[in-house]
Order: C-alpha cells, then sequence, then structure tokens
C-alpha cells in the first residue's frame, strides 16, 4: 500500500486497503474471534478482553489506512468511534 500511495496510484492504495478490511478482518477474524467473545457463564473473561481489545487496535489501524483515500467517512466514524469508546 504505501508503494502504490508513493506512486499516487490511489486506486491501488484503496483496493490494497479494502481487501484487507473486508477480506482478512471482517470475513475471517472477526469470525475467528467470536467464540472467544462469548459472554456465556464459563467463557474465560480475560480471553473476550485481550481479543476485544485486539479488534480494537486492529480496528483503529484500519481507520488511519483508510484516511488518505476516504478522508471525510474516516473523519466521521473515527471521531464518532472515539467519541463512543471513552464512555
Amino acid at each position: 500500500m504505501n508503494e502504490a500511495l508513493e506512486a499516487y496510484r490511489f486506486d491501488d492504495a484503496a483496493r490494497a486497503i479494502y481487501d484487507f478490511f473486508w477480506g482478512e478482518l471482517c470475513d475471517w477474524y472477526i469470525e475467528l474471534i467470536k467464540p472467544r467473545l462469548s459472554t456465556e457463564d464459563g467463557a474465560d473473561k480475560n480471553a473476550a478482553q485481550l481479543a476485544c481489545r485486539n479488534l480494537v487496535s486492529v480496528f483503529e489501524a484500519s481507520i488511519r489506512l483508510l484516511h488518505p483515500v476516504m478522508p471525510f467517512i474516516t473523519e466521521k466514524s473515527g471521531t464518532r468511534y472515539m467519541t463512543d469508546s471513552r464512555r
């Protein structure tokens, strides 16, 4: 992605970010951690908290990656997310 941005190939950079966000984060990572996020009796609360913190970190990094190609959308969602997460 950095090479694409340095070469002003915003379409390639956007495609790489899109592929990561939907292909890796949404399709795989979230599906893999769903069992760890369970709040049922006997569930490991520490594992759930760790999985949630990791997901938040990856989401924040994804918003930063998206910002150069979608500044208005990421500004709005990032501001809303940061406000909600501080509650």
